[in-house]
């Protein structure tokens, strides 16, 4: 049975965890970190968290991405000659779509935590917007690990589809195809980030399992959806 190391004040109440410990303890401890939550949602260090992982892994592998996108056209049909003339025409705007997804990421836990509080909402939740956006926003971190440990196997290996996800059985060539993006979007730490976020809305909106996992995974596939459409019409995703 897991216990609690709270700090105690004079009036023998729980103390809530800082947020420092809460990044660390929502990977080797979540349920610490979603009590925690009820006693005082936060979420300002994550994002901060989630920003800088967002900036260092864009810069660094921003060559990479390159690559993916060549590839991406080639598996859209289009000749060496048509590529050369997309790349040049939208040179200006995929150097804007590079600082832009930066500032996009910390706006997608946010998202799926507003999301999420609605329906929450519809299922009789019983836990406050706070509380849904702060379990999300703390729970994102997950996948900002997966992040950290697949960046210098990017770098080292020059694959820039790197990830803990079936689409690894799949040749490179692959990238961009709606199979590849199915399979990437299984990946190990974003399941990890859904498992925790469910057992989190269970426990703050006082819901059953079944109502959690719906709460967690419509926006998760919601969102995911928009990659699959634009792989569909053929345009770079996985970036």
């Amino acid at each position: 049975m897991e216990t609690r190391d709270y700090a105690v004040d004079p009036n023998n109440k729980p103390k809530p965890q800082n947020q420092f410990q809460r990044a660390m303890n929502i990977i080797v401890s979540p349920m610490s970190v979603i009590e925690d939550i009820k006693l005082k949602p936060n979420f300002l260090l994550p994002l901060g968290l989630i920003v800088l992982v967002g900036i260092i892994s864009t810069l660094l592998t921003k060559d990479l991405a390159a690559q993916l996108v060549d590839i991406t056209y080639a598996n859209a049909k289009m000749t060496p000659d048509q590529i050369a003339a997309t790349k040049e025409a939208t040179s200006g705007l995929m150097s804007a779509m590079m600082y832009i997804g930066i500032i996009l990421m910390p706006l997608i836990p946010l998202i799926k935590g507003c999301v999420s509080h609605l329906l929450s909402i519809l299922f009789g939740g019983e836990g406050t917007f706070a509380e849904t956006v702060s379990l999300m926003v703390n729970a994102y971190l997950i996948q900002m690990l997966g992040t950290v440990i697949a960046l210098p196997i990017m770098l080292i290996t020059n694959n820039g589809a790197f990830g803990f996800s079936p689409a690894l059985l799949l040749p490179i060539a692959k990238f961009g195809t709606p199979i590849y993006s199915t399979l990437a979007a299984l990946n190990l730490f974003a399941i990890w980030y859904l498992v925790v976020s469910i057992m989190g809305v269970k426990k703050i909106h006082n819901v059953a399992t079944w109502k959690a996992a719906l709460i967690v995974l419509l926006p998760f596939v919601l969102m995911t959806g928009f990659t699959w459409i634009g792989v569909l019409m053929g345009a770079p995703s996985g970036l």
